[in-house]
């Protein structure tokens, strides 16, 4: 992700896990306060994987400090495949 703060990307897609998901991360640099959207769409054929819990990202904002990194989930995976957006 450093390389995506650097150049203050707004959008990121990725898929490969078996849901849809859709995050908002706020960072803030010399320039100014940065948003990125991160959407994993990986629904191409294989079953939906259920929700199941929030991941555990305190390493991750810990080790972004100095950024001011904060993260919400907009939209989570259904508890069971079938619910997912």
């Amino acid at each position: 992700m450093p390389l995506f703060h650097t150049n203050h990307v707004g959008l990121l897609f990725s898929g490969h896990e078996h849901l849809f998901e859709h995050w908002v991360e706020d960072h803030s640099d010399e320039s100014g306060t940065h948003r990125m959207d991160l959407i994993v769409s990986g629904g191409g054929g294989a079953p939906l994987y259920p929700y199941t819990a929030e991941p555990d990202i305190d390493g991750y904002l810990k080790g972004n400090e100095a950024l001011n990194v904060k993260v919400e989930h907009l939209m989570k995976p259904g508890t069971e495949g079938a619910l997912s957006p």
